[in-house]
């Protein structure tokens, strides 16, 4: 993925926070999250993507006829509740 000025990075290839103005507000709400709220956050992170590539793949071979892709996956996993913003 190329970074341009419009990219909202938090966190570094080195694996370090990154502070801007415009990121600020994520970092504050990160600070809330609980251990093991940072840990789901992740799984879905991880997982859902994967999902999303396997179900189209099953469903353009007539093998899946409907699924939520990642644009329509925060109906079902809402992911302001991890924002306390």
């Amino acid at each position: 993925m190329p970074y341009t000025d419009a990219t909202l990075r938090l966190v570094a290839p080195d694996g370090q926070l990154v502070h801007t103005d415009r990121n600020e507000i994520y970092h504050q709400a990160i600070a809330h999250l609980t251990e093991a709220e940072l840990l789901e956050f992740y799984r879905v992170m991880t997982v859902v993507p994967r999902f999303d590539v396997e179900a189209g793949n099953l469903q353009r071979q007539g093998q899946m006829h409907s699924y939520l892709n990642l644009d329509q996956i925060n109906d079902v996993i809402p992911m302001h509740k991890y924002t306390h913003c």
